[in-house]
């Protein structure tokens, strides 16, 4: 005996049918954004006279990249790169730390201020500075080095390397400073050895802490409290 097609039995299927469609929609617009690059790829294994085809069978070659490091020594200029990118790192921990260490623990009246001031260069457009640095380069000698672009990159970099590392040192307790003092630590040994792991610690923990609330939030179909 077949049983009547109720509303309770059409409503799960209607959600599959919605749940079907809205995944067509996103997979469509996936490959949407994804063709240019598949494009892109499968063209760097093509010939010259391939690459104006619009046809996916192609026999893949390795001509093209031949072709481009016969031209010029890439593996020199991605050492140049990993040379600035490790530079312009140590030497904003090396500046930011200490500033954002003073800034955390022995703030002043015009603290709050340099911090916006500091900030403020990120909004300054960089076409502004370009020509001025240009010919202060050019003039010093340090146009089109590795050392002019790490000056640069740092001084892009210091304001947001302050202001995060200012965050994790404002939130290691005091006491953990005067128990370093009365250990005998000297300045760079506390910074090093006690608030630069603690704030490590707190950023890791941080993270952890985000992503099993995000979890457990998801898990229990509850919206998840700010806090």
């Amino acid at each position: 005996m077949s049983h009547p097609v109720t509303a309770t039995t059409s409503v799960p299927i209607l959600d599959t049918l919605k749940r079907g469609v809205l995944g067509m929609i996103a997979w469509l617009f996936a490959l949407l954004l994804f063709f240019p690059i598949f494009w892109m790829t499968i063209a760097a294994f093509k010939t010259e006279q391939q690459a104006y085809s619009s046809s996916l069978i192609f026999t893949p070659t390795l001509d093209s990249f031949r072709e481009v490091f016969a031209r010029s020594n890439y593996f020199a200029f991605a050492w140049h790169s990993i040379l600035i990118l490790v530079g312009v790192t140590v030497i904003c921990l090396l500046l930011a730390m200490p500033c954002a260490y003073a800034m955390a623990f022995f703030p002043t009246k015009k603290m709050q201020k340099v911090l916006l001031w500091m900030l403020s260069t990120k909004m300054m457009p960089s076409v502004g500075v370009l020509v001025p640095i240009y010919l202060l380069w050019k003039n010093t000698g340090v146009l089109d080095t590795v050392w002019g672009l790490i000056i640069v990159y740092t001084l892009i970099n210091l304001p947001i390397a302050v202001w995060m590392s200012y965050t994790y040192f404002n939130e290691i307790p005091r006491d953990i400073l005067e128990a370093g003092r009365i250990d005998g630590a000297a300045t760079w040994q506390k910074i090093v050895y006690a608030d630069a792991d603690v704030a490590a610690r707190a950023r890791l923990y941080r993270v952890a802490a985000r992503d099993h609330v995000v979890e457990r939030g998801v898990l229990e179909h509850q919206p998840l409290e700010r806090r």
